[in-house]
This record gives structure tokens, C-alpha cells and sequence, in this order.
């Protein structure tokens, strides 16, 4: 990692993934699993922080959130990430780095 303009950098990575599959109900022990006609979507939210000071890693973190959709089968998703969660995986991201300031 080059910085070349400042000693310190904080580095966010978010990370999107996606699950998705046949929305079913039911298959618990002996009976049956139905197909409910739709899909449903698992997406996770994954913030990765890192902190350097002179090159040198000194803190990283990271939180995830989970949310499912449940979707017209075979249609495409367009989901935006609520800035609710964005400002809530970065705090809690960096609590433990703001304990350690006190």
C-alpha cells in the first residue's frame, strides 16, 4: 500500500453477496416441500474497515447484515442499500477502535 500524500488511511470495503433459490415452505421431518411459486433472496451487506499508520496495518474490523426479498420467479432483483445500514455496520466497525482511543 502506497501513500505517498499522507501517514494515515482508513480503507472501507463493502462487499455484496447473494443467495437466492426456490421459496419453499415446510420439509421438516416427514412432510412434504412446496414450492411457494416465487423466489426469495438472502443478501448480505459485508463491511470490511482497515486502518494504517505508516504503511502498517494497525486495526481492522468488520460486520455484516443479512436481508431477504422475496421476488416473482426468475425476475431480476434491484435492491439499494439503506444508508441506515451502511452508517450502522461503519460504527460498529469502528467501536472497538474508538474504545481502544479512550
Amino acid at each position: 500500500m502506497s501513500n505517498d500524500c499522507c501517514e494515515n488511511s482508513i480503507v472501507p470495503k463493502l462487499i455484496i453477496t447473494s443467495n437466492s433459490g426456490k421459496n419453499t415452505a415446510g420439509g421438516g421431518g416427514l412432510t412434504f416441500v412446496e414450492d411457494m411459486g416465487d423466489d426469495r433472496h438472502l443478501i448480505e451487506y459485508k463491511l470490511v474497515i482497515s486502518i494504517y499508520q505508516n504503511e502498517t496495518l494497525i486495526y481492522m474490523d468488520n460486520r455484516a447484515y443479512w436481508t431477504r426479498l422475496i421476488a416473482e420467479r426468475g425476475s431480476r432483483i434491484q435492491h439499494q442499500v439503506p444508508q441506515e445500514v451502511i452508517e450502522t455496520l461503519v460504527k460498529l466497525s469502528l467501536e472497538e477502535y474508538f474504545k481502544r482511543m479512550k
